[in-house]
């Protein structure tokens, strides 16, 4: 989980996963966009654990290690992609398949927008 702030570094928590367990979010990171505005509002990892998206006004690109951690592979440089033209912009995520990522703004019937990765 990555909060949501109006200027400086976001703050990263991981979840420990135990089912039927009582769990405290652990702080193991901060993460600041590269360029532009820090509001994080949207993110995702890839299906096989290879990148990290992250979403401001615009879409960010991190790479990570199937091993390494979100917060690690964050602390490394991230890439700026192209800005999200979009009324309030929420979202972000990987397709299933890996091969694009799709972002939406916020509201009702907002248009769901698809980059492949080989563009």
């Amino acid at each position: 989980m990555i909060t949501k702030v109006e200027s400086g570094p976001s703050s990263i928590y991981a979840l420990p996963l135990r089912p039927g367990e009582r769990v405290t979010a652990e702080l193991v990171g901060n993460v600041e966009p590269p360029t532009g505005s820090a509001r994080i509002t949207g993110g995702d990892v890839h299906p096989d654990g290879t990148a990290v998206l992250l979403r401001t006004r615009s879409g960010f690109y991190y790479t990570k290690r199937p091993e390494q951690s979100v917060a690690s592979a964050l602390a490394g440089e991230g890439c700026a992609g192209p800005k999200l033209d979009e009324a309030q912009g929420e979202a972000i995520a990987w397709t299933p398949d890996g091969e694009a990522w799709v972002s939406v703004g916020e509201g009702a019937g907002a248009a769901i927008h698809r980059v492949d990765c080989d563009e």
